[in-house]
Order: structure tokens, then sequence, then C-alpha cells
């Protein structure tokens, strides 16, 4: 089998994740499942990591303070530019690592637009596999594994996944504390009745949507 150059770019964002989840959650998530990907992989190919992708849109969460937005349009044309870079490159496959949700939809069109263009090329003759991977897609199937319902930001993988990143410095007693006393007050479900375009503020519980800590405290045994 041909030993395949292969590149992964994690996109994340700055964005308010509750009271205890650093603002770049997201981007921290994109980049370690990137960095573990690319380790794996390498046994049978050659990988590169790229540096993360900060800043996009995420002005749902606009009304809290350490949020960074990026206008939709600003961001599609920035990230068409920065992917295009790959088609000149030696890589003949690239995963766009996305850990923020509400980028999907633009880099679906994004990525799209790259492979169209080159099916479409007179003088192609090679296509290079550009392809999109969101990293929350297993959160329904973790949730049935755990028997915990999914929630949709700043949740209990999203603790799970930051756990295993930055272990019990990070996590120290102070934020553990906040955590806590936000998963007593219960009441997590009402994320479920928002609508398209409603902000977080809106239906969530302190810029959570969805319980914010696994039902059991071996958090090093469910973020392995």
């Amino acid at each position: 089998d041909k030993k395949l150059t292969v590149a992964f770019i994690p996109f994340g964002s700055v964005e308010q994740h509750g009271p205890a989840l650093p603002i770049l959650t997201d981007s921290i998530i994109a980049e370690s499942t990137s960095i573990e990907l690319s380790k794996r992989l390498s046994a049978i190919h050659e990988t590169f990591c790229y540096p993360v992708i900060y800043y996009t849109p995420c002005s749902g969460s606009n009304e809290y303070h350490g949020n960074i937005s990026v206008d939709n349009q600003i961001f599609r044309d920035y990230a068409r530019s920065v992917l295009s870079n790959f088609l000149r490159g030696s890589a003949d496959a690239v995963f766009i690592m996305n850990g923020h949700g509400t980028t999907e939809g633009h880099l679906t069109e994004v990525v799209y637009g790259l492979m169209e263009g080159q099916y479409r090329a007179d003088d192609a003759e090679t296509v290079k596999l550009f392809s999109l991977v969101n990293v929350y897609s297993y959160r329904d199937e973790f949730a049935k594994t755990a028997g915990i319902p999914a929630g949709r930001h700043a949740d209990w993988m999203e603790f799970l996944h930051l756990y295993k990143v930055l272990g019990k410095e990070y996590f120290n007693g102070e934020r553990m504390s906040r955590l806590k006393d936000l998963q007593d007050k219960g009441g997590f479900d009402g994320w479920k009745k928002g609508v398209l375009g409603m902000p977080s503020v809106y239906r969530s519980k302190q810029g959570v949507l969805g319980q914010p800590l696994p039902n059991s405290n071996d958090y090093e045994g469910l973020a392995d």
C-alpha cells in the first residue's frame, strides 16, 4: 500500500463555556483530537498536525464576557483561503477537525467547494481529499454508553475531554466546586426548547447547555 501524506488542521473557538470550562474549550478539544489521531496514523502514513484556528463564529454567546465571534462570511472566506493552500501542497489528504458546532455549516460549504472545484477542473489528474470531521459527532453514541443525556455546550462530555487533557491541575477545588454547585441545581433540559437563532443566554444555565458533570466521580476512568 502507498504511504500517504496526511494533514490535520483543527478549528475551534474562543467562546464562553460556563462557570469553569475555559473559553478555549473547543480549540483544546479539536487540537488534542488532531494530535492523537495524527500520532496513531503516523504508524502507517506520514502525518502533520497544523496549529489550531481559534477565531470562528460564535455570536450566540456574545452576551458573555470573553466571547470573541467572527462574522460568518469573513470566516468562510478566511477558512477557504487557509485550506486552499493545501491544493498546492504535498498532502494527499486533509482532515479538517472541527470542535465547534456553529462552524459545521460554514466548513461544510468550504470543503464542498474545494472538492467540487477539483473535480470540475479541466487539467485535474488527481483529486486531493478534503474531509470534514466533527469531533462532537460521537455525542449520542457516548451518551447511550454512559447512560447520561447528551448536552449541547459545556456539558459533561466536554468536561471529560478537557479533564483528560488538562487534568487535576486545571480542575482544582474551586473550579470543581463551581461545577458541582451548578450540577446540584438540576434542570438542564431547557436548552432543548430553544429555536434556531436563539442566543445561548436565553436557553442555558450560566452558559451551560446540558448536564455539566457525569453521574460518576470516576472522572479519570470515564475520560480514558
